[in-house]
């Protein structure tokens, strides 16, 4: 990793945690062990830094929805769907350096993230694009559903809107049921009900 990937890293992590305004350049110098100085070398301010954040959650986000358009078919973009999400969540700890406390409070920092980049982010990014509940996903869900019902890989008579939103809602569920810790195995559960959401809506 280079000294620029680190205070990348190391800023971004700072800003989930406490915030843009809380967060200050020395403090992200001292994470990277080096002067507030050599962050001026790559970086013109904090705002600069902050944007690069913005930039590494888009592509992080980008690349699950990436899998998710990619899957060969809607049976598999279901299955797989947890795993995907978990993939994503094991590079955020690490690159980010979260504690168990922090994945706990995880929604609350994601949610004061996108506040902060509406406020400070580019202007040109629509943020809720990059978060996993957004239109984004909706978007991928229809269509992957309207080619299983043109392929007659799942019911004729099923509703795309209303098949798309079951499927998120049983997805959105187990993660914050995860992020909160009231259930062990979280995504197991979560993989269990869709199994029964896919029975009921394939063609026999």
């Amino acid at each position: 990793m280079t000294t620029k990937e680190n205070i990348i890293l190391q800023a971004s992590s700072l800003f989930l945690k406490k915030g843009y305004k809380q967060t200050s350049l020395n403090e992200i110098a001292e994470n990277v062990n080096i002067t507030k100085g050599g962050i001026y070398h790559y970086f013109k301010d904090k705002h600069e830094l902050f944007l690069e954040m913005v930039h590494y959650f888009k592509l992080t986000f980008e690349n699950l929805f990436l899998e998710m358009e990619n899957e060969s078919s809607l049976e598999n973009l279901l299955k797989n769907y947890f795993k995907h999400v978990e993939i994503l969540e094991l590079k955020l700890v690490e690159d980010l350096k979260l504690s168990n406390e922090d994945i706990k409070r995880y929604s609350q920092l994601q949610s004061r993230f996108f506040l902060d980049a509406q406020v400070y982010g580019p202007k040109d990014i629509d943020f809720q694009l990059y978060n996993v509940k957004g239109r984004r996903m909706y978007d991928i869900l229809k269509k992957k559903v309207e080619e299983a019902k043109i392929g007659g890989e799942i019911l004729k008579d099923l509703d795309v809107e209303e098949t798309c939103i079951e499927a998120m809602a049983i997805f959105d569920g187990y993660i914050v049921l995860k992020r909160l810790s009231l259930i062990e195995n979280a995504y197991y559960y979560g993989n269990r009900s869709i199994g029964r959401f896919w029975n009921r809506i394939k063609t026999e």
